[in-house]
C-alpha cells in the first residue's frame, strides 16, 4: 500500500482486498485466451493508448496491448524509468518467444507500435485512452490524475486506473472526475491472460466505451461486480498451452505461406523457360 495513503483509506483498501473472493474457473466462465484474434495475426488496431507509468506492470500492460495492435505510447516522469521501458518490453517479450509461445516477428511488430514521451503534454496528445500503471499510493494518484485531466487535450480522452486497492471514488478528487474515471484492471499475467476487468461505478457510458474499445483489440474486458477475478493456476497453465499452441499454428502457417510463394516463383520461372 502507497506510503502517502491516510489510515482511513488504508482500512477501506485493505478491507476492499480482503473481500476479494475467487471466482469461477474458465472453464465455466469462457476460455481466458481467444486463438482467434490473439498477437499473431499483426493487424493494427485503430486506437491510441498511453500507458502513465513504466513499471513491470505498466510495460507489461504496454506489451499486451502493442501485442494487440494498438499504437502504444509509455511515459513516465523519471528519466530513467523512461529509458529503461522499451527494453524491459521487449525483455519480457523475448521470455515468451523464447519459451515458444509467441512469434519474433509478432514480438518486432509489437515493439514497433512502441513510443515513449518525454513529457506529459505529448504523452496524452490524440490519446483514445490513458492507463494508469504507478504504485498504490493513494495520494500520488490523486495528485496524478489532476494532472492527466489538466493535461489530455481531447476532451473524449478516457482515464482510466489500474489500482486493485483503491476504488476510483477514492482516487478522483471531484464528481466531475468520477465520471471521467473508470477502473481497468488487467490480470497476471498480463502479457498471456486477455481478461480485463472493468469498473466505472459513476459513468456507465464511460464503462461502455472502455469496454467496447478493448473488446476491439481481441482483450475479454468483462464488468467488476462486486467480486474481484482471481485466476486459478489450472487457468493460467490452460492459458500458457493456448497460447503456445496458437503460436505453432501461425509458424506452420507462415511455413507453408512460404511455400505456396516459392511454388509460385518456380511455375512462373518455367512458364518463362517454356
Amino acid at each position: 500500500m502507497g506510503v502517502g495513503a491516510s489510515a482511513s483509506a488504508s482500512k477501506r483498501a485493505a478491507s476492499g482486498v480482503a473481500k476479494m473472493a475467487v471466482s469461477k474457473p474458465a472453464e465455466e466462465q469462457g476460455s481466458s485466451r481467444q486463438a482467434s484474434r490473439d498477437v499473431y495475426l499483426g493487424e493494427p488496431v485503430d486506437l491510441r493508448a498511453t500507458v502513465f507509468g513504466a513499471g513491470r506492470m505498466g510495460c507489461a500492460m504496454a506489451g499486451q496491448l502493442a501485442l494487440k495492435g494498438v499504437a502504444v505510447t509509455i511515459y513516465d516522469h523519471t528519466e530513467f524509468t523512461r529509458s529503461r521501458a522499451i527494453q524491459v518490453t521487449k525483455g519480457m517479450m523475448k521470455e515468451l518467444v523464447d519459451s515458444g509461445h509467441l512469434l519474433e516477428s509478432a514480438k518486432a511488430s509489437a515493439v514497433e507500435r512502441i513510443r515513449i514521451a518525454e513529457n506529459m503534454e505529448d504523452a496524452l496528445r490524440e490519446a483514445d485512452i490513458v492507463f494508469e500503471a504507478i504504485p498504490e499510493d493513494l495520494n500520488l494518484k490523486i495528485e496524478v490524475f489532476k494532472s492527466l485531466d489538466a493535461a489530455a487535450t481531447l476532451s473524449s480522452t478516457v482515464l482510466t486506473t489500474n489500482s486493485i486497492s483503491y476504488f476510483v471514488e477514492q482516487i478522483a478528487d471531484s464528481s466531475t472526475m468520477q465520471h471521467k474515471l473508470c477502473g481497468v484492471r488487467f490480470l497476471h499475467p498480463v502479457l498471456l491472460i486477455d481478461e480485463v476487468e472493468v469498473c466505472s461505478p459513476k459513468d456507465r457510458e464511460t464503462e461502455d466505451r472502455v469496454l467496447e474499445m478493448l473488446k476491439k483489440t481481441g482483450l475479454q474486458p468483462y464488468r467488476y461486480e462486486g467480486t474481484r477475478r482471481v485466476l486459478y493456476q489450472s487457468e493460467v497453465a490452460k492459458a500458457y498451452n493456448a497460447m503456445k499452441a496458437a503460436c505453432q499454428q501461425a509458424r506452420e502457417a507462415q511455413g507453408a505461406g512460404a511455400e505456396r510463394t516459392m511454388e509460385r516463383t518456380l511455375s512462373e520461372e518455367n512458364e518463362v523457360t517454356d
